[in-house]
Protein backbone atom coordinates (compact mmCIF):
# COMPACT_ATOMS: atom_id res chain seq x y z
CA UNK A 1 0.00 0.00 0.00
CA UNK A 2 2.77 2.46 0.84
CA UNK A 3 5.18 1.31 -1.89
CA UNK A 4 4.77 4.72 -3.46
CA UNK A 5 5.26 6.53 -0.16
CA UNK A 6 3.04 8.94 1.74
CA UNK A 7 2.83 11.34 -1.17
CA UNK A 8 1.82 8.83 -3.84
CA UNK A 9 5.13 8.39 -5.62
CA UNK A 10 6.00 12.10 -5.71
CA UNK A 11 9.47 11.21 -4.43
CA UNK A 12 10.00 8.19 -6.71
CA UNK A 13 12.65 10.13 -8.63
CA UNK A 14 13.74 7.23 -10.86
CA UNK A 15 10.13 6.12 -11.56
CA UNK A 16 10.79 2.46 -10.76
CA UNK A 17 7.65 2.15 -8.60
CA UNK A 18 9.68 1.58 -5.40
CA UNK A 19 11.09 3.94 -2.82
CA UNK A 20 14.81 3.51 -2.23
CA UNK A 21 16.52 4.89 0.89
CA UNK A 22 17.38 8.25 -0.72
CA UNK A 23 13.80 8.76 -1.92
CA UNK A 24 12.42 7.81 1.50
CA UNK A 25 14.83 10.24 3.17
CA UNK A 26 13.77 13.03 0.79
CA UNK A 27 10.11 12.29 1.49
CA UNK A 28 10.72 12.24 5.25
CA UNK A 29 12.66 15.52 5.08
CA UNK A 30 9.84 17.14 3.14
CA UNK A 31 7.27 15.80 5.61
CA UNK A 32 9.25 17.15 8.59
CA UNK A 33 9.59 20.53 6.91
CA UNK A 34 5.82 20.64 6.37
CA UNK A 35 5.23 19.78 10.03
CA UNK A 36 7.64 22.49 11.20
CA UNK A 37 5.92 25.08 9.01
CA UNK A 38 2.53 23.95 10.32
CA UNK A 39 3.70 24.35 13.93
CA UNK A 40 5.08 27.82 13.20
CA UNK A 41 1.81 28.80 11.58
CA UNK A 42 -0.20 27.51 14.54
CA UNK A 43 1.97 29.37 17.05
CA UNK A 44 1.66 32.60 15.05
CA UNK A 45 -2.12 32.31 14.87
CA UNK A 46 -2.36 31.62 18.62
CA UNK A 47 -0.27 34.67 19.46
CA UNK A 48 -2.25 36.94 17.15
CA UNK A 49 -5.62 36.11 18.68
CA UNK A 50 -6.48 37.35 22.10
CA UNK A 51 -8.71 35.52 24.54
CA UNK A 52 -10.49 36.95 27.55
CA UNK A 53 -8.50 39.15 29.94
CA UNK A 54 -5.91 39.96 27.28
CA UNK A 55 -4.30 36.55 27.15
CA UNK A 56 -2.23 36.24 23.97
CA UNK A 57 -1.37 32.54 23.66
CA UNK A 58 2.26 31.47 23.61
CA UNK A 59 3.76 34.30 21.54
CA UNK A 60 5.31 36.86 23.88
CA UNK A 61 4.15 37.62 27.39
CA UNK A 62 1.49 40.01 28.57
CA UNK A 63 0.93 41.58 31.94
CA UNK A 64 -1.67 38.91 32.61
CA UNK A 65 0.71 36.08 31.77
CA UNK A 66 3.28 37.55 34.14
CA UNK A 67 0.63 37.85 36.88
CA UNK A 68 -0.51 34.26 36.32
CA UNK A 69 3.06 33.04 36.50
CA UNK A 70 3.70 34.99 39.71
CA UNK A 71 0.51 33.60 41.26
CA UNK A 72 1.36 30.04 40.26
CA UNK A 73 -1.68 29.73 37.99
CA UNK A 74 -1.23 27.63 34.86
CA UNK A 75 -2.09 29.71 31.77
CA UNK A 76 -3.70 26.73 30.02
CA UNK A 77 -5.92 26.02 33.02
CA UNK A 78 -6.78 29.73 33.17
CA UNK A 79 -8.00 29.59 29.56
CA UNK A 80 -10.31 26.70 30.42
CA UNK A 81 -11.88 28.49 33.40
CA UNK A 82 -15.19 30.33 33.18
CA UNK A 83 -15.16 34.11 33.59
CA UNK A 84 -16.24 33.79 37.22
CA UNK A 85 -13.50 31.25 37.96
CA UNK A 86 -10.91 33.50 36.32
CA UNK A 87 -12.03 36.48 38.39
CA UNK A 88 -11.92 34.38 41.57
CA UNK A 89 -8.46 32.99 40.77
CA UNK A 90 -7.07 36.48 40.15
CA UNK A 91 -8.73 37.82 43.32
CA UNK A 92 -7.38 34.95 45.38
CA UNK A 93 -3.92 35.72 44.02
CA UNK A 94 -4.28 39.32 45.22
CA UNK A 95 -4.90 40.99 41.86
CA UNK A 96 -7.62 43.47 41.00
CA UNK A 97 -9.51 41.96 38.07
CA UNK A 98 -10.26 45.44 36.72
CA UNK A 99 -6.54 45.76 35.93
CA UNK A 100 -6.94 43.06 33.30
Amino acid sequence: MFDKGLFGGMFDFNNDGKMDSFEKAAEFGFFMHMMDESEKSNKESKSSTSGGYGYSGFGGTTELEDALDDAGIDAYDFELMSDDERAEALSDAGYDIDDF
